[in-house]
């Protein structure tokens, strides 16, 4: 056997161990599923040990394959590292956030000229990534993730609270006549994945009763727009719906607000080493302390 590592397996690898996903490995990588799948086979056979356990069910990793990835995880922190550090003597600044795409669209780009003109010696890239933003941070110079802010081998500071609200159109709110928060119940309600925020809010809200089914929708951003077009109501993140409240093209006609035991987290995978990056991580606190 080569004594030479197949760097282009090991990357591969190591993206599927983050992900637990061919697919989200394949979206990160710029590649398609069937080649992660072919260099993690030629991985497998290389060292003629078996790393993965697949079914349909998902991805997971056999012990061997567990230990490989403890392994190599310090040493690809250290590769990613070195390769943002030599970034650092280009003429200009630069710094990557990730970032999911609701809090990306809703309520860091109508931010980000302000950071543009503060610090116009910097070059931001902003990665906007459905996945779960902590499982990729180490791509990032900083991320922006929703959760607990207790992730393996990242650090977090909590960046923002966040509630729900109902909004909806006004034209809807006009043709629905609502009173009280029980009249919801008869209304077309948006839901974002299974509709249990709902159920919680309408506990919340003194209203004890099942929750019709309504339009069921993945992505968040979607489900905005949807409200906007007067489709039904949505349970909005007031912190990212304020400016549309404002601005007459959503109405909150019950502020009940269901606050979220989660919230929003600044993460990297190490300390800020490059003033850019301390300056975004700044930029972005002070953000958040405006609300």
């Amino acid at each position: 056997m080569s004594a030479r590592p197949p760097l282009t397996a090991i990357r591969t690898f190591d993206a599927v161990s983050r992900h637990l996903s061919f697919q989200r490995a394949a979206n990160e990588l710029g590649v398609t599923p069937t080649a992660v799948s072919h260099q993690i086979r030629a991985l497998e056979a290389q060292t003629n040990a078996r790393l993965f356990n697949r079914s349909p069910a998902g991805v997971e990793h056999t012990a061997r394959g567990m230990q490989f990835a403890e392994d190599i995880g310090p040493a690809m922190e250290q590769i990613d590292q070195a390769f943002r550090k030599l970034l650092q003597f280009s003429d200009r600044e630069q710094v990557v956030l990730g970032a999911g795409p609701i809090i990306a669209s809703r309520w860091l780009a109508p931010r980000l000229p302000d950071f543009a003109a503060r610090h116009p010696e910097i070059d931001l890239q902003l990665i906007n990534s459905p996945t779960e933003i902590w499982r990729r941070a180490r791509e990032f110079d900083l991320a922006i993730a929703w959760g607990n802010g207790d992730w393996p081998n990242l650090q977090s500071q909590k960046l923002l609270d966040v509630s729900l609200v109902p909004v909806l159109s006004p034209d809807l709110a006009r043709e629905l006549d609502l009173h009280q928060p029980g009249d919801l119940l008869d209304a077309p309600l948006l839901h974002h994945h299974d509709g249990k925020e709902w159920a919680d809010w309408f506990a919340l809200a003194g209203v004890h009763h099942s929750v019709p089914v309504g339009i069921k929708v993945e992505d968040t951003n979607v489900v905005v727009q949807a409200a906007l077009a007067g489709t039904g109501v949505m349970l909005g993140i007031r912190e990212f719906l304020a400016d549309d409240i404002l601005a007459g093209r959503l109405t909150c006609p019950f502020p009940n607000p269901l606050r979220q035991t989660a919230a929003y987290y600044l993460v990297a995978s190490g300390a800020s080493q490059f003033p850019a990056h301390e300056a975004l991580e700044k930029w972005l606190l002070d953000c958040a302390d405006k609300k």
